[in-house]
This record gives C-alpha cells, sequence and structure tokens, in this order.
C-alpha cells in the first residue's frame, strides 16, 4: 500500500537538491498567500520514493481555474504533469503538476531528442516548462540530463533516455563518473554554471550533484566546453529510518 504525506520541500535553483524542511519559516505563524500560476508552471511537486511513500511538498502557486486543478494525487497518465527520475538517486520519481494538460497532444519523442525544457529564475523556485516539446511512451519517465544557468535563469533539460552507470567494481580504477559539474574558477562562491549528467548511477550508488568546496576544487579538469569536476558513483549510506 502506498502512503501518502503532505510536507514543504524547499528547494534551491542552484543546487536543485530536494530534501524535507518544515512548513513554515522560523518565527511565521502563517503561509504567505499563494501567487497565481502562470499558463505552464508547476503548481505542486509530488516525490515518490523506492518503499512507494509519497510526499506532496505544497503548492508553489494558485490556479486560476480553481483548486481542484493542481491535483494533490499521483497520476501515470495525467496530460497535466511531468514524471522524472530523480537525479541523484534513480529509485526517487518526481512528479511535476500543472494547472493545465500543457503535454496535450504532444508526439512520442524520437530517441535521444529533447523532451521538455523548465526554466526557474536563479534567485526564486518558480518553475514552468518553457518547452513540451514531445512525451515517453507509455511507463517511461522523463530524465534529466543536466541543467545551465543562462543569464538570471537557470534551465534544466530532460530527455526519455539515459544510460546506466557501470558500478563502480566494474571499472578499471572503480570509478564510475556520472556527471561533470561545470565551474566559474573565477568566483569564489556560487561557481556552478552547467551540470551534464553522463549516466545514471546502478542501485545501491547515488550521483551527488552539488559542489564540494573542500575536496572538488582539487579535482579541475578542463575540455572544450571549460572547466569542470567529474562527479562520480557514491554507495548510498545506510540509515535506520530511509526513504
Amino acid at each position: 500500500n502506498q502512503k501518502s504525506v503532505t510536507m514543504r520541500l524547499y528547494i534551491p535553483a542552484a543546487l536543485y537538491m530536494v530534501w524535507l524542511c518544515p512548513c513554515l519559516l522560523a518565527g511565521s505563524t502563517e503561509e504567505k498567500p499563494l501567487r497565481e500560476c502562470g499558463g505552464q508552471h508547476v503548481c505542486t511537486t509530488l516525490m515518490r520514493y523506492k518503499d512507494g511513500t509519497i510526499v506532496n511538498e505544497g503548492q508553489y502557486c494558485q490556479c486560476r481555474e480553481g483548486a481542484a486543478f493542481c491535483s494533490q494525487e499521483w497520476d501515470g497518465k495525467d496530460e497535466s504533469r511531468l514524471t522524472w527520475q530523480h537525479y541523484e538517486r534513480a529509485h526517487w520519481t518526481v512528479q511535476y503538476r500543472f494547472c493545465t494538460p500543457v503535454f496535450h497532444e504532444k508526439k512520442i519523442c524520437l530517441p535521444g531528442e529533447m523532451a521538455a525544457i523548465v526554466e526557474t529564475d536563479v534567485n526564486t523556485w518558480e518553475p514552468y516548462v518553457s518547452s513540451p516539446r514531445c512525451v515517453c511512451g507509455s511507463d517511461v519517465s522523463f530524465k534529466i540530463i543536466g541543467w545551465k544557468k543562462e543569464g538570471g535563469v537557470w534551465k534544466y533539460f530532460y530527455q526519455c533516455e539515459k544510460e546506466e552507470c557501470p558500478a563502480p567494481a566494474q571499472t578499471l580504477n572503480d570509478v564510475s563518473v556520472c556527471a561533470k559539474m561545470y565551474i566559474d574558477t573565477r568566483k569564489a562562491t556560487d561557481k556552478v554554471i552547467e551540470v551534464k549528467f553522463l549516466c545514471n548511477c546502478p542501485e545501491g550508488y547515488l550521483c551527488p550533484a552539488k559542489f564540494d568546496e573542500k575536496t572538488d576544487n582539487k579535482n579541475v579538469i578542463h575540455d572544450e566546453t571549460g572547466s569542470y569536476v567529474p562527479k562520480e558513483c557514491q554507495t548510498i549510506l545506510q540509515k535506520r529510518a530511509t526513504f
């Protein structure tokens, strides 16, 4: 049986990491009124974990069509949603909900075709689908292949296919690179300008898609795109209570 939990997730756009936080800000006794959703804005996000637990992070905005148009229920076929495999832990699934069917009558994506682009301001997490181009086949989730900062906007790119990385033990040097994190080496902080995912880490591993100030500055490599830090599949540490 699936379990349902309602919580608010705050996700900084720069890292796009998902973690659970209290619904209210410290010292606040009530939530601020919700803004009205734009035509292709995400109204809420659902997270589904390996054990079937579904977490609703709470609405970002209010549908002008009415509250019922921002569904709080997980749906695998609704055209008012974008379901994608979590970039860091492949056994987590994320579902963006929209007020309107933004993927209505979209064609099936061709192999390697860009399926959708999601954008948000770098300072405010208000995601919207700027380019809903095509949909994946039946029971196939979108895969995030990377994100990039362009001016004052973060852009997140989705396709339908993404290879699985080899387990580190299956490689010659016990290293399985899952992503390239491009940085601006001239900056002291907020260095990340682009992330390119090469593959999904296999079960039992995660792809650490965040910049580590302590170690990553020592691991910078250069290619035709720029300066980057290779991110490697890491073993997921087991805890007593975990999703």
